[in-house]
């Protein structure tokens, strides 16, 4: 047997990495995960272990690691039946909200998210509970579903300023500002709108500098409003900066859209911007699709095969 002080070392050390990894958006996997798993259930430890794997899943979210994702929730759930605690099960559903929302599978993700709340609102975890509103958010945006999206964010609001975490101001922002691009798109010419959303994605940027495994997102979005904004110089530099997140760090799900992205802002004739980051907008298109089949993500490619078909 491992010495129980000598083990909850162990367990400590590799949730501290996956923390300062997500949070640095540095590539990182559990190591020897497998034992990390036995071990938190022959010392009895399921705290170090559920958050190992939490912010694991998250960092393997953000490569785009669908399948390994699912090995991580399966344990997950098991440590919850093992020690009959609701802390593993709350982060299982914040694992898996986040996940459903990431890889864009919003058929099912009401489902999802229904349970998610309906089980954390029994709990003291009012932190799990905001995130799950947001990600409800955000799919519902997705979805084009913008009252439902609004009812989501509102319950998040209750929350948020409980909280001084970057993370959980991070994925608020980003769904505040899914709603508020919504609103710009509808009414291009309205001052209040502009000044709002320019201010959130602004406030998003400034605080995933903090969490810098939301930036590629941040920059990308960052990028979106001010195209909506017409201010194409601006919306090429976020661009490149999303890119340059997305490259350097561990950012392939949302390096893969935000060249979507620049593709199509490249193509525009309206737009003199020949290229970014070395590609044309074409070549940018080619590398989101190329990304979209690697990582099987069916909502993005069909959202490419839209843009195609409208050209």
């Amino acid at each position: 047997l491992i010495d129980k002080d000598f083990g909850l070392g162990i367990l400590f050390v590799n949730y501290v990495r996956a923390l300062y990894t997500f949070s640095t958006a540095q590539r990182f996997n559990l190591p020897d995960e497998e034992k990390i798993y036995k071990l938190g259930l022959q010392i009895g430890q399921y705290w170090p272990v559920t958050i190992a794997y939490l912010f694991g899943g998250l960092n393997l979210i953000e490569s785009g690691n669908e399948k390994l994702v699912l090995r991580y929730l399966d344990r997950m759930r098991t440590l919850s039946v093992e020690f009959d605690n609701d802390y593993p099960e709350v982060q299982y559903f914040r694992l898996k909200t986040h996940l459903y929302t990431k890889f864009r599978k919003l058929d099912e993700a009401t489902d999802i998210f229904n349970e998610a709340i309906a089980i954390t609102k029994n709990t003291d975890y009012k932190m799990q509970l905001m995130m799950a509103y947001c990600n409800c958010s955000i799919a519902n945006s997705l979805k084009l579903d913008f009252t439902e999206a609004r009812n989501a964010l509102a319950q998040a609001e209750h929350f948020v300023n409980d909280f001084r975490i970057p993370m959980c101001h991070a994925l608020y922002y980003i769904a505040k500002t899914h709603i508020e691009i919504a609103e710009l798109k509808v009414n291009k010419r309205d001052l209040h709108i502009r000044k709002k959303v320019l201010k959130t994605t602004h406030d998003l940027v400034k605080i995933a500098q903090k969490v810098r495994s939301h930036l590629t997102e941040s920059y990308r979005l960052h990028a979106v409003v001010y195209l909506l904004l017409n201010k194409p110089g601006k919306a090429s530099r976020n661009f490149e900066k999303s890119i340059k997140m997305g490259l350097s760090f561990n950012g392939n799900l949302e390096l893969s859209r935000t060249y979507f992205e620049a593709g199509k802002f490249l193509r525009d004739t309206s737009n003199k911007k020949e290229r970014i980051n070395g590609m044309n907008g074409t070549e940018c298109l080619m590398k989101a699709k190329a990304m979209f089949e690697e990582m099987e993500l069916e909502w993005d490619l069909k959202e490419y095969e839209k843009y195609l078909e409208g050209k």
